[in-house]
């Protein structure tokens, strides 16, 4: 989401967790409408208490079972009413009607007998002590939900962060679980940088784009960021804000800033708690994906190191024993050239083009696999024959494939591949080359063509040694050369197989081995199909 993008993050996400049953336990605030509600609640009881207390009386009924019907009543009061000052009220008021309506002289407030003073009193005393008692049993349960709300979210949340995927997305979860909880707008400043910017907006309702004093906001969201503490509406920095800044923040670390609309009204103690708490989550969260980034980063400079050391010391091996001998065999030519008959000469100039051509092979093999591993090379496909492909690879390839028997084996329809030439002749190449140099001359080297479905196989097979099975596993990763090592090889440095399977995967295929029976290699790769056009 970009920034000043709006989000009507209470309409869409509500589902997720049943807020709406223990979102009252959030509120320590109680609305005028509650508190008429809640005395009316009480004024009725009592009022039914006295109605049937009175039914009581007229039928004779003992004065006592009459008291203990109001402390009864006293004690349904605190049960439902939110504070303790009803549950004293409700004890106090019982006595003044008990004492109005069932003591002689009746609707009066004075008693003739002074033994009801003693009653009054205990009357008094045990009405307070059922309702305080009631009210902090009430409170208790009150604190219970709460905490166990307040668990479930946090448990919530935590699971809601960990299937993110990046630190924005961490950051976006935490604002929405806000606005669902608080039902409050709330802003979103991702990092520093985005404070010049419009924050992103998570809104509660439908009600379209609150208005906002832009530059306060700003300015409380820069303090935030600077000095890590809660900035805005309620604090002593910029209190003209709408809204009240808290940090995501661990250590000295901060994460992002959340601006929450008070408005309204200011976050009571338990909301601050709760988004404390939530914000707390959402740092440690953002803190673990800033450690696998970077573990990952140092993972990659890591393999990064070891990739450009092995290339080093590969490189550094392998061109001096091909650029030895043909300096060598330069000197000699130059030296002793005219001593030397016509087939020494022929044979010591061959030895000279193989090497150079070795070596033009290499340095294209590196420039082409590190563009490729880099990104620089953009795959430019065409519609090609595939048939011409291989012909043109067959002319590119090694002059020793002239001492092994090769043949083409294409398929019976005309082959249309899409693919960029160029890289399809150097995978053919390569592999044709790595077929002519494991196996003995006079081997059989073949390369097949067939339709797959929307693909098409191309596959090089020989009737040479074979790859072990210890080596199949890695044959295609960069450095290996099989049994041997990158400092024992003199030309082998283990680029051509990983060059390969870097431009299948690029054209969408993949390349694999299979083993020729009985003895020998096949490899096999694939490459997309293109449909073959004819316009009439």
């Amino acid at each position: 989401m970009e920034n000043g993008q709006v989000r009507n993050a209470g309409a869409k996400e509500r589902e997720k967790i049943p807020v709406e049953t223990a979102i009252s336990s959030i509120n320590d605030r109680v609305s005028t409408r509650e508190r008429i509600r809640e005395i009316l609640f009480s004024a009725g009881m009592l009022g039914l208490c006295s109605v049937i207390c009175w039914w009581f009386k007229l039928l004779n009924g003992v004065e006592s079972n009459i008291v203990v019907l109001y402390i009864f009543f006293v004690f349904l009061i605190s049960v439902r009413t939110a504070n303790w000052i009803y549950s004293v009220c409700a004890a106090g008021l019982s006595v003044v009607i008990y004492n109005f309506l069932f003591t002689a002289p009746e609707f009066t407030l004075h008693a003739y007998d002074n033994r009801y003073t003693v009653s009054f009193g205990v009357m008094l005393l045990i009405a307070l002590l059922t309702g305080v008692m009631a009210a902090r049993l009430r409170t208790q349960a009150r604190n219970s939900a709460r905490m166990a709300f307040r668990v479930s979210v946090l448990y919530e949340t935590n699971q809601l962060v960990e299937k993110c995927r990046s630190q924005d997305e961490i950051k976006e979860i935490t604002a929405k679980q806000l606005v669902r909880l608080l039902h409050r707008n709330v802003l979103l400043y991702r990092d520093r940088g985005s404070v010049d910017g419009k924050p992103a907006m998570f809104l509660s309702d439908n009600s379209g784009e609150p208005g906002f004093a832009a530059e306060q906001e700003k300015v409380a969201a820069e303090l935030a960021f600077e000095h890590g503490e809660k900035t805005g509406r309620g604090t002593n920095s910029v209190p003209e804000a709408s809204c009240v800044y808290l940090t995501i923040r661990l250590n000295q670390v901060v994460y992002g800033v959340m601006g929450i609309d008070v408005r309204e009204n200011e976050l009571d103690t338990y909301e601050e708690s709760m988004v404390t708490a939530i914000l707390g989550e959402a740092a440690i969260a953002l803190e673990n994906k800033r450690n696998e980034q970077e573990k990952e980063q140092a993972r990659l400079m890591a393999k990064n190191e070891q990739l450009r050391a092995n290339l080093l010391r590969s490189i550094s091996h392998d061109l001096r024993t091909p650029l030895t001998s043909i300096s060598g065999t330069a000197s000699l030519l130059l030296s002793d050239g005219d001593r030397l008959d016509d087939a020494s000469r022929k044979n010591l100039y061959s030895n000279i083009y193989e090497d150079s051509m070795w070596l033009e092979d290499l340095v294209e093999n590196l420039l082409s696999i590190t563009r490729l591993k880099d990104d620089q090379t953009r795959i430019h496909t065409s519609a090609e024959f595939v048939s011409e492909v291989i012909e043109e690879a067959r002319r590119h390839c090694s002059r020793k494939l002239s001492e092994h028997r090769f043949s083409t084996e294409q398929s019976s329809e005309v082959l249309l591949g899409k693919m960029d030439a160029h890289l399809i002749i150097q995978v053919l190449v390569n592999l044709v080359n790595n077929a002519v140099k494991y196996t003995p001359p006079g081997s059989d080297i073949r390369i097949c063509t067939e339709r797959k479905g929307d693909m098409i196989q191309i596959s090089v097979k020989d009737n040479g040694a074979g790859v072990s099975e210890t080596d199949r596993p890695h044959i295609f990763d960069m450095f290996y050369s099989g049994k041997k090592t990158v400092a024992d090889s003199s030309r082998s440095l283990g680029l051509g197989l990983a060059l390969c399977r870097e431009i299948v995967q690029a054209h969408g295929g993949k390349i694999w081995y299979e083993e020729n029976v009985p003895h020998g290699s096949i490899f096999r790769f694939t490459i997309p199909a293109e449909e073959v056009r004819t316009d009439v």
